[in-house]
This record gives structure tokens, C-alpha cells and sequence, in this order.
């Protein structure tokens, strides 16, 4: 019986709401729909109170979806938060608040975020241990950071392409990944540098051996 009761209550409470917004829905259409007949002497009330009341749920229809679309730069950060131990630790990067450059935070960034995508990648972590992975997304983070070191201070988007990363490799003498391996790699260091507001500042303004404060990067 109590479960029948809570159920009604639910029920009640949902067809109460559902009638205030048609309400409110309506009131909203016929108003709007009232002034833009005037504009438009063509429309009838009617017309445009339904045009109107259409246009308002297609807006709150899009509005939701947007709202509800994740933010790939925001993600990392709460990934890395609800982690006790990041994927790769910070220690790898620098040692306390004075070694905490923005070379050293953007390493740490783009690193995890590689290491991450590429655990995501069953043909690339079930060949490789941990500790291997580790270091894959380490070295790729490092060359990738070495050219973005080269960039001159410029406005656009920040990126950069698997060829370029191929190039890099092979002037340093080293033999370019899988082509899998590089497009990860590429696709997670571009996705950070586009929505990272922080990450972005560090490379557009060359904050290479700048300390961070505390603020600016968990």
C-alpha cells in the first residue's frame, strides 16, 4: 500500500507539473503569437500562436541537448579529480609548488590524456603493460610538447597533425608509432589544447618556466 501511495503521489506531482507547463506554454504561444500577428497581418492568431509554441519547444529541445553535451577538457580534469592516484602521477612531472611550471602542468595534462585514451583502445592495451603505456604516453607528450615549444605567439586554434608528429619523430631519429597509436595521440592532445582555456594560455603565451599558482592548475 505504501508503494502504491508513493507512486500516486509521483504520478500526481508529474501530471501537476506537466499541466502548468502546457499553461505556461500556451499563456507564452498566444501572447507571442498575438504580437507577431499584428506584425504579420498574413497569420492568424492561431497560425501564429502555433508557430511560436512549435519554435519554443524546437529552442528548449536544442538547448538541452547542448547543455547536455560533455566537455572533453572538463571531463579529464573530473577524471583525474575522482582518481586518488592519477594515471601517471604528478610526481612524474615536477615536485611540489616550485617545480609546477607550465611546461611541467602541460606535460602532466596531455600525458594523462593520452594515457587515458589510449587504455580506451583494446588493440593498443591489451598488447602493452601498464608501465609500458605509461611511458608511450609520456614520450608522445614530450615530442608533441617539443613542437609546440617551436610555435611563434599567434592566434587561432592550436593544433597539431600526425604527419607533423611523424616528421618530428623521424628528424630525432626515432621511428614514427603505429598509425593508430599516433592518431590517438594526436586527436587527445588537439581535443586539450582547444578546450583547456589553461592548457591554451600556457602555449599562446609561452608560460613555459613560469610558476603556476595554485589556482590555475589541479
Amino acid at each position: 500500500m505504501r508503494a502504491l501511495g508513493a507512486l500516486l503521489v509521483t504520478l500526481g506531482t508529474f501530471v501537476l507539473l506537466a499541466a502548468v507547463g502546457i499553461v505556461l506554454l500556451t499563456g507564452w504561444s498566444i501572447g507571442l503569437g498575438w504580437l507577431l500577428a499584428r506584425l504579420l497581418p498574413v497569420l492568424t492568431i492561431f497560425e501564429a500562436s502555433l508557430l511560436i509554441m512549435l519554435a519554443t519547444i524546437a529552442v528548449a529541445y536544442l538547448g538541452s541537448r547542448v547543455m547536455a553535451m560533455p566537455v572533453p577538457g572538463a571531463e579529464l580534469a573530473e577524471e583525474l579529480e575522482d582518481l586518488d592516484i592519477s594515471p601517471i602521477p604528478a610526481e612524474r612531472f615536477y615536485e611540489g609548488e616550485a617545480g609546477k611550471t607550465g611546461e611541467a602542468v602541460l606535460r602532466y595534462r596531455l600525458a594523462n590524456s593520452i594515457y587515458l585514451d589510449l587504455e580506451d583502445e583494446p588493440d593498443v592495451s591489451r598488447m602493452m603493460r601498464r608501465d609500458q603505456l605509461e611511458e608511450l604516453a609520456i614520450r608522445l607528450t614530450d615530442i608533441a610538447v617539443g613542437m609546440l615549444k617551436r610555435r611563434g605567439k599567434q592566434s587561432g586554434r592550436i593544433g597539431l597533425t600526425v604527419s607533423a608528429l611523424a616528421k618530428e619523430m623521424e628528424k630525432k631519429g626515432q621511428k614514427p608509432y603505429d598509425a593508430d597509436i599516433m592518431q590517438v595521440a594526436v586527436d587527445s592532445i588537439n581535443e586539450q589544447l582547444f578546450f583547456d582555456l589553461d592548457l591554451i594560455e600556457i602555449v599562446r603565451e609561452k608560460r613555459w618556466n613560469e610558476s603556476m599558482p595554485e589556482w590555475f592548475l589541479s
